[in-house]
């Protein structure tokens, strides 16, 4: 019973929000994050430390978030993308203050919201974003020969350290916490 209450969730997740919200109002000044948001750029991010979600069901909790709704969007929010190294470090900046010191396992992985679920060796952000920028570790993505069950990427703070590097992991792991973004609209942006 959970699984399919859990597949009914993650499905309703990946309808298009204007159908799932009927008509969406124009894009008026959505300047500022919400609360609990933090705001870096033209984005607003929101960190996750939910235990027991895998990648695509911490995708659907993204997805749940529908900022500004009533006033100047119908986005949705996505497990964060990442477009350069300064977005890299500024999403390791945060992961860092949020984990600390801790040696926590569950803790040592950051869900990204990059993927090749769809087509091997494609890798693509799922809130659609230009997939230029890659910060693989070495010898990754490796998709971990002979398995090849690793189709999900993740930022690691590995045995060389905490340097922001990413590597594909299972998209079934539950153990990492993640951080959901959005972008403000850019016409509205000074």
């Amino acid at each position: 019973m959970k699984t399919l209450v859990l597949l009914v969730i993650v499905a309703l997740a990946l309808i298009p929000s204007s159908q799932s919200l009927g008509s969406c109002p124009s894009p008026s000044s959505c300047l500022e994050c919400p609360p609990d948001w933090i705001r870096w750029e033209n984005n607003c991010y929101k960190y996750h430390s939910e235990e027991n979600l895998n990648f695509n069901e911490a995708e659907a909790v993204c997805n749940q978030f529908v900022p500004f709704k009533e006033t100047c969007s119908c986005q949705t929010a996505h497990l964060a993308s990442i477009g350069s190294a300064e977005e890299n470090t500024f999403l390791l900046e945060e992961w860092r203050k949020v984990r600390g010191d801790s040696g926590n396992a569950s803790i040592q992985r950051l869900h990204i919201g990059y993927t090749d679920q769809a087509e091997e060796g494609n890798w693509q952000w799922v809130d659609g974003s230009s997939s230029i920028y890659q910060n693989w570790d070495t010898y990754e993505p490796n998709d971990d020969p002979p398995s090849h069950k690793q189709n999900c990427g993740l930022m690691w703070k590995n045995e060389d350290g905490d340097n922001g590097k990413w590597n594909d992991g299972s998209c079934y792991d539950k153990r990492c916490p993640f951080f959901c973004k959005f972008r403000l609209f850019e016409d509205n942006i000074q």
